[in-house]
């Protein structure tokens, strides 16, 4: 069964990521990410996703996330919300084109 525990971080209703005070994400997730990874995430990238700049992310990166912050992909993103808009569509019969996903993400 799925153990209730404290993340470091709250997801904001627009998808940032708000770190706990004192904890430096950048730095902290990098630096570990290049102890437990091949290929450690990168600064700039960790940076782009925790303010919800970076659209694109990889299956593996979210993985690499997750066993960082030791928490689900679910965690990750505000899947309730991107579900609601989601069925405003289909309820109106309209398929969802790329550029309305890009928008909800």
């Amino acid at each position: 069964m799925y153990e209730e525990r404290e993340l470091p971080f709250a997801l904001e209703d627009n998808g940032c990521i708000v770190f706990d005070e004192g904890f430096i994400v950048t730095d902290e997730i990098v630096e570990a990410s290049s102890l437990m990874f091949e290929t450690p995430l990168l600064k700039p990238y960790v940076s782009k996703f925790t303010t919800s700049k970076n659209k694109n992310i990889t299956l593996a990166n979210v993985f690499k996330l997750c066993v960082l912050l030791d928490c689900s992909p679910n965690d990750l993103f505000n899947w309730d919300e991107w579900s609601d808009r989601a069925m405003g569509f289909t309820k109106k019969n309209i398929k969802i084109t790329n550029d309305e996903i890009k928008k909800m993400i």
